[in-house]
C-alpha cells in the first residue's frame, strides 16, 4: 500500500518547529514499515526567511517553501497547488499513483482535490487548524471550499470531540475523532531533582506562538497576583511572535519582569528538559483544537492548567491538572490549586501513554488506510 501524506504545515529550513507533530507521525509510520512519502509546498514569512537553519530531510520527504503573501491566502494556496503539482509529477514518475492520500489541514486542499478528481485517488483529511472553528476568520471562498473538500473526502478526522462538534455544525460534513499523539521516548520524565528550584520558587512554563489567542497576557497578569501573595513564582515562555512587543508594555510585566523569561524559539528536541524542570505547565489559549503541548507536559510528569475546551478534554480536573476560566483571577486560583496536587508523576504519564502514544496511533492508522483502500499493509 502506497500512502502519500500532504501536509499544510511541516518543519522546514526556516521554522524547524512548524507542524513538528505531523512530521513525527510521518517518521513513526515510516519506521514502522508503512510505505509512505511526504510532499508539500509551504509559505514562509520574511522574518522566517531571515532565520535560515539547517534541516536534513529523509529520502521519503519532499518539501519546498515560497515567500508568504500576508495579504492573499488565495495566492498562497495557488502557489501551494502549482509547486505541489510539480512535486507530485516527480513522485508519480518514480512511484506511480498512491493508493491513498492523507491531507493534514485544508490549506493544501486544492492539490488534493485535483488529484482525487483526476486520478480517483481516495483521500482522508486530518483537520488541525483552529481558524476553521470561527467562520468570522474565514473568507467566503474558504468556507465554500472547505465544505466541498470535506464532502469529497473519504474520511474527515478531528483531533478532539469539541472540534468535531463545531466542524460538523459549520461545514455540514461528518467527522470522526483521532487525537494527536506524543513521542514517549522523547517526552519522558526527568529526575525529581530537576523539579527543585534553588530558590524554592514554583516554576511555570507556557509554550506556543506569541499571539493574543495563546493568552500570555492573562498568564502574566495572573503571575502578578500570585507574586503579591508571598509565594514566588517564575514563568518561562517559549515561542516567538509579533505580540511579544505588546506583552513587554504590560504594567504587570514591568512589575515582575525579573520573574519572567522569554526564551524564544526552542528546538522541539530540547523541549522535554523545560517540561521536566517546571512545576506547572499552563495553556491559556482561547481556542485550541487539541493541546499537543499539554500532552507533552503530562508525558514528562508535569501537571497542567488549561482554559480551552480542546485542552480540558485531555485533563481530568483535580487529578492531571486544573481547569480554569480565561481570566487572570481564575488562572491565579488554578495555578495555586495545581501547586497543591499530589498526583504521582508516573500516573500523569500513564494517562498519556494509554491513549496518546505512537503505538495507539499506528494501530488506528493501519485500520483506516486498509478500510479506505481495501489493501492490507505490506
Amino acid at each position: 500500500m502506497k500512502i502519500l501524506l500532504i501536509p499544510s504545515w511541516y518543519p522546514n529550513r526556516f521554522n524547524s518547529n512548524s507542524g513538528i507533530f505531523v512530521r513525527e507521525q510521518a517518521m513513526t509510520l515510516h519506521h514502522a514499515g508503512f510505505d509512505i512519502q511526504v510532499l508539500g509546498a509551504l509559505p514562509v514569512s520574511v522574518p522566517q526567511i531571515c532565520n535560515l537553519k539547517k534541516l536534513t530531510y529523509k529520502n521519503f520527504e519532499s518539501i519546498s517553501v515560497f515567500p508568504n503573501n500576508p495579504y492573499s491566502e488565495y495566492l498562497n494556496m495557488a502557489f501551494r497547488f502549482l509547486l505541489g503539482l510539480l512535486k507530485f509529477w516527480k513522485y508519480k514518475r518514480q512511484y506511480g499513483l498512491p493508493n491513498i492520500i492523507h491531507l493534514h489541514t485544508y490549506s493544501q486542499g486544492y492539490l488534493v482535490r485535483w488529484l482525487h478528481l483526476r486520478y480517483q485517488i481516495p483521500f482522508i483529511i486530518t483537520e488541525h487548524y483552529s481558524k476553521l472553528l470561527s467562520q468570522e476568520r474565514m473568507k467566503s471562498w474558504e468556507i465554500s471550499f472547505c465544505r466541498q473538500l470535506f464532502q469529497l473526502s473519504s474520511l474527515n478526522i478531528a483531533v478532539s470531540e469539541s472540534q468535531k462538534r463545531i466542524l460538523e455544525k459549520l461545514y455540514g460534513a461528518p467527522f470522526s475523532v483521532m487525537p494527536n499523539f506524543v513521542d514517549l521516548n522523547k517526552f519522558a520524565m526527568g529526575h525529581e531533582a530537576q523539579k527543585k528550584n534553588k530558590n524554592d520558587c514554583i516554576q511555570l512554563l507556557s509554550v506556543g506562538n506569541i499571539t493574543s489567542n495563546k493568552g500570555f497576557q492573562i498568564i502574566i497578569d495572573a503571575l502578578s497576583q500570585l507574586n503579591s501573595d508571598g509565594v514566588r513564582y517564575k514563568l518561562d515562555i517559549i515561542g516567538v511572535g509579533k505580540y511579544k512587543a505588546d506583552l513587554l508594555k504590560l504594567e504587570s510585566y514591568q512589575k515582575h519582569k525579573e520573574n519572567i523569561n522569554f526564551l524564544g524559539l526552542i528546538p522541539n528536541s530540547e523541549l522535554p528538559k523545560y517540561y521536566q524542570r517546571s512545576n506547572i505547565y499552563i495553556s491559556a489559549s482561547e481556542v485550541e483544537t487539541f493541546g499537543i503541548t499539554v500532552i507533552e507536559a503530562l508525558a514528562c510528569g508535569t501537571p497542567v492548567v488549561v482554559t480551552a475546551e480542546g485542552s480540558k478534554m485531555l485533563v481530568t480536573h483535580n487529578i492531571h491538572g486544573i481547569h480554569a476560566d480565561r481570566s487572570a483571577d481564575s488562572l491565579a486560583e488554578a495555578i495555586e490549586a495545581c501547586s497543591q496536587l499530589r498526583t504521582p508523576k508516573k500516573e500523569l504519564r500513564q494517562h498519556i501513554a494509554s491513549s496518546y502514544s505512537f503505538e495507539v496511533m499506528l494501530k488506528a492508522y493501519a485500520k483506516i488506510y486498509e478500510r479506505y483502500t481495501g489493501i492490507g499493509l505490506d
